[in-house]
């Protein structure tokens, strides 16, 4: 595993720590504790809260991209949100739900793009 992403942006959920007995063996993550609730849950908001929501996301994923980095999972399951026009990515386990990303462009840039 590569332990060097240093992502450093508001809308990415930030890597606090690693869990293992050995320096080589990783039983698990600890990652930043947000509020709210996955985008996918959101039944309605307003037009400027979508908009201010969008453009964090937008800027979060051409962030990635710009340091070589990929999403996998694009999807509004894997994105957190509060109750004003926060939203944090998250879920960067390595995989892809099926059904959101065509299986072409899974696991790259275009796939991270396909539902934008």
């Amino acid at each position: 595993i590569n332990m060097r992403c240093n992502v450093e942006h508001d809308s990415i959920v930030r890597l606090c720590g690693v869990v293992g007995p050995e320096e080589r063996l990783i039983y698990g993550f600890s990652l930043s504790c947000l509020p709210g609730q996955t985008l996918a849950h959101v039944k309605w908001a307003p037009e400027t809260r979508k908009n201010q929501r969008k453009g964090k996301i937008t800027s979060a994923i051409d962030y990635l991209h710009m340091n070589n980095k990929v999403w996998w999972d694009a999807k509004s399951g894997s994105i957190l949100v509060d109750d004003r026009e926060s939203a944090v990515l998250f879920d960067f386990d390595g995989g892809t739900t099926e059904g959101f990303v065509s299986r072409q462009n899974a696991k790259s840039i275009r796939g991270d793009l396909e539902r934008r």
